[in-house]
């Protein structure tokens, strides 16, 4: 059994080719006769890679590309070209963009909180009737009661009692309460 296998030498990661390699990768070179598109083409080369260590002969196009200069990833490859008119492309589309203010999570209209709270003092509290009148979720309701009027009001519009929180389901229910607040003040007159 000795005898059916040959004994090698191994490769370690930071050796150099051997002639053999490079004179089969020159050979590739000789082919396209130095034609760095047909051996970007040909070979998957990064033409980048290639223009900016231009072999002057056969000889060191295959050191080079074996020693890994003209090739790369194509996403790592993307990334870098990516990156270098990432800030150039920034830049010309910040001087496009307006100024806004970001409303941060927590902000809510004062005006829109008195006017939630209102229709838990016109029910007392009832959370039955609240429920039932307004849409709001009466489980939610119940899980986290409000403490006074401004506070239902505060946690109706951040959310806490209704299961869909999407910008056009807090606007219906705002105008909701509203339209409640508004037809209850008018049976009161």
């Amino acid at each position: 059994e000795k005898g059916t296998l040959k004994r090698t030498a191994t490769k370690e990661g930071g050796s150099q080719p051997s002639p053999g390699e490079i004179e089969v990768v020159a050979g590739l070179y000789e082919e396209a006769d130095g034609n760095l598109e047909q051996l970007q083409k040909d070979l998957g080369l990064s033409m980048d890679m290639l223009l900016a260590k231009k072999p002057q002969d056969a000889t060191e196009f295959a050191k080079n590309l074996l020693a890994g200069h003209y090739t790369t990833e194509p996403l790592a490859e993307a990334m870098s070209k990516w990156r270098k008119t990432l800030g150039t492309e920034l830049t010309a589309k910040k001087t496009q963009m307006k100024r806004t203010h970001t409303k941060e999570g927590s902000e809510v209209d004062e005006e829109d909180v008195i006017l939630t709270s209102t229709v838990f003092t016109q029910y007392k509290g009832d959370l039955e009737l609240i429920a039932k009148n307004t849409g709001l979720t009466l489980e939610l309701l119940e899980l986290n009661p409000p403490k006074d009027a401004l506070d239902f009001g505060h946690k109706v519009l951040a959310g806490a009692y209704t299961a869909d929180l999407t910008p056009e389901a807090l606007a219906q229910l705002k105008e909701k309460l509203k339209k409640q607040v508004s037809k209850e003040s008018d049976m009161d007159t």
